[in-house]
């Protein structure tokens, strides 16, 4: 992956990701998944993106009032620690 301008900033959130995010105003960039090198970008970064919403995560911890993609793959936050969580 690369960037135009600035390089972000980089902070070590947990044992297992990394969060980019600018320098200047603090916007969130990316999660980068440590043990399978995957960036998860924010899709409000991309001018008029053409994406489908894949995978929702945290998906207990949501309101009710609402769903994002009745079709897409849900996990809850058990299920993302499980899966990207470093075993102890």
């Amino acid at each position: 992956m690369t960037f135009n301008g600035a390089e972000p900033k980089r902070y070590q959130s947990s044992q297992w990701a990394v969060r980019g995010f600018c320098g200047e105003c603090g916007t969130n960039i990316y999660y980068h998944l440590l043990a399978t090198d995957e960036y998860i970008l924010s899709a409000g970064l991309f001018n008029e993106p053409d994406f489908k919403l894949s995978l929702e995560i945290f998906t207990d911890e949501k309101p009710a009032y609402y769903d994002l993609q009745p079709h897409s793959k849900k996990m809850t936050a058990q299920e993302v620690f499980d899966q990207y969580a470093p075993e102890e």
